[in-house]
């Protein structure tokens, strides 16, 4: 029996180390091939002049979020100033992407082969569709691990990934606004539905505690580099919403053809929690408040953001990532179905012809 788990859990580290060097690697190679002029400098750029003491907000306008910038400018530090290191800064939050959505969906039940199969095509589509740090793959990442700790917390009643959140949505807002910002206000609702059923007063205090350290950060931030608020907020706030004032006529009208046909593959992708939802929702309405159908309203909630998200910003199809993300929780609801073989083999062929 001992040794029984010994190699079940080594086989676990394998495949972890596996993905570990897929995902960075992949993209280390891609962040190789071309720039873009003015975007692929920006981090860049602002690594490191804060490498050099000047700071965001101050000393640069900044319209963008700093936590890439100081993150970047760690990497400098540590690294030397080069393009290897600024790639592997990206590199290095694909293989954290990976290896959380690895833990997560194991967490689901799934076996170790099929969690593989999934996080490593899930790290192909992430940053190798970019190469080098970029805001909206990294906001992606703060945004998906942050709804990956929820659904951890309602699955495992666990306190720890309540701490982590607001950690992850204050990281992901100082990276980009959205779609973490819409992402929070998701995850408060989802989170409200669970508390009516699941209501402790632990769990308050701890994302209070944890809120409390983001803030208390972010104000020694300001202090010791000396930021006035004031620059902040115009840099930040006022001027980054003058220019999302145009990005409704990008997003509208509501189409059907550009909102779902277009994306089909995530929708497809997500398709059982989607069902099974709908399913039970018409049986009994009051369904909604148990802990499987609150995850499965996260994730529709999360496909519909991004799905938004990336009609207003036109950024690239970047968020096909999602595909071997939504595929693999489509994998673990299948049990309930008679024709469980076909239905996996129809998620796992439908991620990798993706990829």
């Amino acid at each position: 029996m001992i040794l029984k788990k010994f190699l079940k859990r080594d086989k676990t580290y394998l495949y972890v180390s596996a993905l570990f060097i897929i995902s960075f690697f992949i993209n280390q190679y891609y962040a190789f091939i071309g720039v873009l002029p003015v975007d692929s400098f920006s981090t860049f750029n602002a690594g490191y002049n804060i490498l050099n003491g000047s700071y965001p907000y101050k000393d640069f306008w900044s319209i963008k979020g700093t936590t890439l910038d100081f993150i970047q400018a760690m990497y400098f530090k540590v690294f030397g100033v080069s393009w290897k290191s600024y790639a592997a800064h990206a590199s290095s939050f694909n293989s954290l992407f990976a290896l959380s959505f690895f833990y997560t969906i194991k967490k689901f039940n799934l076996d170790n082969k099929y969690s593989f199969f999934y996080s490593a095509l899930a790290s192909i589509l992430m940053y190798p569709t970019y190469g080098i740090p970029f805001t909206d793959h990294h906001v992606s990442i703060f945004s998906i691990l942050s709804i990956f700790s929820l659904c951890l917390a309602i699955k495992t009643d666990k306190n720890i990934y309540w701490f982590f959140i607001p950690i992850l949505l204050f990281l992901g807002f100082f990276t980009k606004q959205t779609p973490v910002g819409y992402v929070g206000i998701l995850i408060f609702i989802i989170s409200i539905l669970y508390f009516i059923k699941n209501f402790r007063i632990n769990i308050l205090f701890i994302v209070i505690f944890s809120t409390l350290i983001c803030l208390i950060s972010l104000f020694l931030i300001i202090y010791f580099c000396k930021i006035p608020i004031d620059f902040i907020l115009v840099q930040y706030f006022l001027f980054p919403i003058s220019l999302g004032e145009t990005r409704l006529d990008w997003l509208l009208p509501l189409e059907f053809q550009r909102f779902v046909l277009r994306h089909k593959l995530l929708y497809i992708a997500l398709s059982i929690p989607i069902f099974l939802l709908v399913k039970r929702l018409f049986k009994n309405l009051n369904s909604i408040l148990k802990s499987e159908n609150l995850i499965f309203l996260l994730l529709i909630g999360t496909l519909l953001i991004f799905v938004t998200h990336q009609l207003m910003t036109i950024n690239g199809l970047f968020i096909f990532f999602l595909i071997p993300v939504f595929a693999a929780f489509s994998h673990v609801n299948l049990n309930s179905f008679k024709k469980k073989k076909i239905f996996v083999n129809f998620f796992l062929i439908l991620s990798l012809i993706s990829t």
